[in-house]
């Protein structure tokens, strides 16, 4: 398997407490179509979650415009987020949070 590049700075993104495995397990590089802010959960490479959402593709790690690649949390290992420092919209933070804990992804609010 190829080595994913990194494109997320030096101290990572804020919302990560404490992350499990290696950064090109744990992330997703995703060519997006729609601009987003760090920590955004997003369910494609197009939208945020919303209330109508019944799956995510994982948390974005640093701001970034349509046509950029981005790196997306997708696979936790596990890795404990700030639940503060995530954008919900929306959807439900309950549900999100389920189906984020199904990934490995652990939300807490500190």
């Amino acid at each position: 398997m190829a080595k994913v590049e990194s494109n997320i700075g030096r101290n990572g993104p804020s919302f990560i407490i404490e992350m499990g495995g290696e950064h090109d397990v744990t992330m997703r590089q995703v060519v997006v179509s729609a601009d987003f802010s760090e920590g955004d959960i997003i369910e494609s490479p197009s939208s945020a979650v919303s209330a109508t959402s019944d799956s995510v593709m994982g948390i974005v790690t640093k701001d970034c415009v349509s046509g950029d690649t981005v790196a997306v949390l997708s696979n936790g290992q596990p890795t404990t987020v700030d639940g503060y420092k995530l954008a919900y919209g929306d959807a439900d933070e309950g549900t999100v949070n389920d189906l984020l804990r199904a990934m490995q992804i652990v939300v807490v609010k500190l």
